[in-house]
């Protein structure tokens, strides 16, 4: 019997004495009880249905924001307010993927540049930014007045999408090394 990448030989499901095959529920549950061992034991390799890193805006300083931890589920979707540029035209966001601290020590997804194409009183600059990440692993963001949910023009220029499994094991290890030092 075949779960994933495991075998399970039906003779090792067999108690002491037992000369016939069990029953497919008895399989079933000795399957799930080993699954549930093998994902308590492996806390640091988050299942193939989460965010591989995290992902997060720049903030101050080179910081970042997190919007999405390194192994939230997917698909998801999260909201975050963030104050409107203060020229009144133009707010840049920088979004990243990686572990480290500091924005210019990840891997750059992409900038979105969202203009403010008509006059906002002071009080009103806030604008909804939601990221939504599909079941596709596809990441969507949408900008929206977070006085009047009227959409802001978004536009996107993708850097660094699609991460390789060696860059994501680079950026793993050296969030590592950082958060040791």
């Amino acid at each position: 019997m075949k779960s994933g990448r495991d075998v399970i030989p039906v003779q090792n499901l067999l108690k002491p004495g037992q000369n016939k095959s069990p029953k497919p529920e008895e399989i079933l549950n000795e399957m799930m009880a080993q699954s549930l061992f093998v994902a308590r034991n492996t806390p640091n390799t988050p299942p193939s249905d989460t965010t591989p890193l995290t992902i997060g805006i720049e903030s101050v300083n080179d910081g970042v924001s997190v919007i999405f931890p390194r192994g939230t589920r997917i698909p998801v979707q999260k909201s975050i307010l963030l104050e409107g540029s203060s020229d009144g035209h133009t707010r840049t966001i920088k979004v990243v993927q990686g572990e480290a601290s500091h924005a210019s020590r990840n891997a750059l997804l992409a900038v979105y540049e969202i203009s403010e194409s008509r006059p906002i009183s002071s009080n009103g600059r806030q604008f909804k930014l939601t990221f939504d990440i599909d079941v596709n692993g596809v990441l969507h963001v949408v900008a929206e007045s977070a006085l009047t949910g009227a959409p802001y023009s978004i536009n996107i220029r993708l850097t660094g999408a699609g991460l390789s499994e060696d860059e994501i094991e680079r950026l793993l290890h050296e969030s590592t090394e950082e958060s040791s030092r």
